[in-house]
Parts: structure tokens; sequence; C-alpha cells
């Protein structure tokens, strides 16, 4: 049983801002400094001022001294928010639905808010600090629910047809609208079916862990009981891209990696774009790029079919999942990083969404190994989540990213 309501957002005053474009950024965690610096040249009042001001106290003097000047304004009616984006993909344009409203919170994996990777540390605390001193969210978890009826999206289909609050067009292309919906009939009907529901987090794992921290932190107030989320119907929209890993201050020799590697992988060199290519082929595969500094080299990997049962007694579960293989027999186990390397990421860099990136970030000597992904599957996501495993950190990039500042949640 998952419990929502609707809720009186904070919303960005157009008569303030002019434009919702330069001041509605993506979330925190997908921002590079380079484009913080453009972002925030774009608007007195844009978001990251807050989001990603690691001056806490800062960031809520910032807050409150938008509120008092009108930059935000509260919906009258406690609200469910209709939120669409529209992307292009390969080609294809693509339409992802979904619904923000409130959630209350409990211990993830425990009953019916599912977490589908494990977390770091360092990202959990940064929010959570964020949360205490300006006690409020300003982007969303990320919900996936399953709801074959599609009672909710035929509700909100009919309120689509109406003007948007919200409508821009963000950098890359995706189109963000969002409509508010404070017809209590309407909110009741989507709280009634999302009772029988189970959601597995998507993206914001570590927000969420930090609005839990914070609600024992703060027993006394009724605002903490709850996170503000956008949750969306297993549909098409569902995009995941992949997330690389780029490997540093190992102590490896080429030859050995190799040599280890091909204990449970079939090992062919090749050129940069055939790799890249063949290992879209092998997306239905256990497989892997793989690029060594020490001999400027590409390489496909590819799971040998005769160690299948070595693999499911390593990886239990998860010895379909990419990302899991890998990690287990190829990060920890040949280049001896530890889970807690992983976890702090000492050795590690992850590279989210395209080989170009990857590739771009290989030209930075101190990588000694690259290591491209195909993505992982939302069947994937949904089957492990419903046995309780846990995937790796950073086995999926959601995509397009969820955009904070559409909808504001004041706690108190």
């Amino acid at each position: 049983m998952v419990n929502i309501k609707p809720f009186k957002g904070l919303r960005y005053n157009i008569d303030k801002v002019k434009d919702f474009k330069l001041v509605i950024m993506p979330p925190y965690d997908v921002v590079s400094e380079e484009e913080k610096k453009e972002y925030l040249n774009l608007s007195p009042f844009n978001l990251l001022k807050i989001t990603l001001n690691k001056d806490y106290r800062e960031a809520a003097s910032i807050f409150d001294e938008w509120l008092s000047e009108n930059v935000f304004v509260q919906d009258e009616e406690p609200s469910i928010y209709i939120y669409s984006e529209e992307f292009l993909l390969d080609g294809k344009r693509i339409e992802r639905i979904g619904f923000i409203a409130l959630a209350e919170l409990e211990d993830v994996g425990m009953g019916n808010i599912l977490p589908h990777e494990k977390t770091l540390y360092a990202p959990k605390l940064d929010r959570l600090n964020l949360l205490r001193y300006t006690r409020a969210s300003f982007g969303q978890i990320f919900f996936i629910y399953q709801d074959d009826e599609k009672i909710i999206d035929n509700l909100m289909e009919k309120k689509m047809r109406e003007k948007p609050a919200i409508d821009f067009e963000d950098k890359s292309g995706t189109r963000h609208r969002l409509w508010k919906v404070d017809d209590k009939e309407v909110t009741g009907k989507i709280a009634d079916v999302m009772k029988s529901k189970k959601v597995v987090i998507a993206d914001g794992h570590h927000r969420y862990k930090a609005a839990f921290a914070f609600r024992h932190e703060n027993p006394h107030l009724e605002g903490t009981k709850y996170v503000m989320a956008t949750f969306i119907n297993k549909q098409e929209g569902l995009v995941i891209l992949p997330i690389n890993r780029l490997i540093f201050n190992v102590k490896a020799d080429v030859n050995d990696v190799l040599k280890k590697i091909e204990e449970f992988f079939t090992v062919k060199k090749e050129d940069e774009k055939c790799m890249i290519i063949d290992l879209q082929k092998n997306k239905e595969k256990n497989a892997f790029g793989m690029y060594a500094r020490e001999n400027d080299s590409y390489y496909l990997l590819t799971l040998k079919e005769d160690k299948l049962e070595n693999v499911k007694e390593i990886c239990g579960f998860q010895y379909s999942l990419d990302v899991a293989l890998l990690h287990k027999l190829i990060l920890e186990r040949v280049l001896k990083i530890s889970v807690e390397d992983l976890s702090k990421q000492t050795k590690l860099k992850y590279v989210k969404g395209s080989e170009e990136e990857t590739l771009k970030e290989l030209k930075n000597k101190k990588y000694q190994f690259g290591f491209f992904l195909n993505p992982t599957k939302l069947s994937q996501v949904i089957e492990l989540t419903n046995r309780n495993e846990l995937l790796p950190q950073k086995s999926t990039f959601f995509y397009p990213k969820l955009y904070s500042g559409l909808v504001i949640y004041k706690m108190e």
C-alpha cells in the first residue's frame, strides 16, 4: 500500500522569472561544473543557486529571500501535478508522462517502496544537509508503478487537453509540461489506485534516504512524513541509458588483466569504432567494451557460455546483469577494487549516457581502463527489485531526468 496525497506546491512566479527555462533545472547530480556556470548566468533566480550551493546556510537564506519576494508562489488548493517530458531518442519522438504527489515515507525494501540499487554515502549526506537548512524538496524522487488498466493514465489524458501551467523546452530539446490538478474527485481516485500498488525507486535513492533520515531527526514536523515524487506507469517512455566506468589508481599489468579476464570471457581485440558497434550487437548477451591505456587498445568481452553455472554461483540472481558481472568478475576479482572503493569512488569514475562522453574522458591519462556497457533492461530492474535484490551502484541512467523546480515541497 502506497499512501499518496496532493499538496500545496510552491511554483515559480512567471511575472518574476519571465521564462521557466531560465530557472527550472536538471537535478543536482547531472550538472557539470561547466554547465553550472552557464546555467547560473541565465537568471538571478536560477534554482541551482540553491540546489548546487555547498554553503547550505546560504542556500536556505536565498530560498527565504525568494519566498519573501514572491519569486515562488504557493498554490491555494492541495494538488497533484501532471508532468510530461517529450524527447528525441534515435530519431524517434517519445513522451513520458507521470504525476507529482507526496508519498508517505517508509523504510525502503520493507513494504511497498522498493529500491533497485545501492547508494553512495557522500550524495546522501549532501542532500540531507540541504534538507536540514531549507526544509524543502526542490526535485522529485522517480517512482515506477504498474497499472495495466491505465486508470490514472486515462484521468491524466483528460486534463492534458487543457493548457499547461508550465511549458518550455530545455537546451537538449526536451519539452517539459506541467498541469495542476486540484479536483478532489480526481486526486482521490489517483490516491485510491495507488493504495494497491508497489513502487520501484528508479532514480533518487540518495534523496529518498536523506528524506527518511530527516524525518527521524524531526518527528514532530508533520511535513517530514512525506517525500515529493513523480510516479510513472510502466511505459515506452521509460528509457534507460548505460553508465560506463573509468578506472584509475590500480596496480595492474594489462597482459595479466587480460589473462585473468579470459577465465570467464572471450576477449576480442578491436578498433574503437568496431568495439562500440559490436557491443550494441551483443546487447542480448553478457558483453562489455574495454579500453586499456597501457597498450592503447580496445576489446570486446563476451561471457563464455560454459561459464554460466560458475557465474550463477558468484552473482546469484544477478547473473544475467551486465553491471553485476563487471563488478564481481572484473572490478573486484581481477582489478582488486573493493566494495568500499566502489562506494567511495576512490578508484573509478562513472560516466553517464554516451560512448562519446566516455571516449572524451579517456583522453585524460590518469584513467588506466575504461569499461563500456549496454543499458540495463527495465524488466531486469523490476524482476530483481521484486526479489529484494539491490543492483550495484549506478546500474541505471533513466533518461531524460526529471527536472527540479517545477514544483517545490516546503515541509513547514
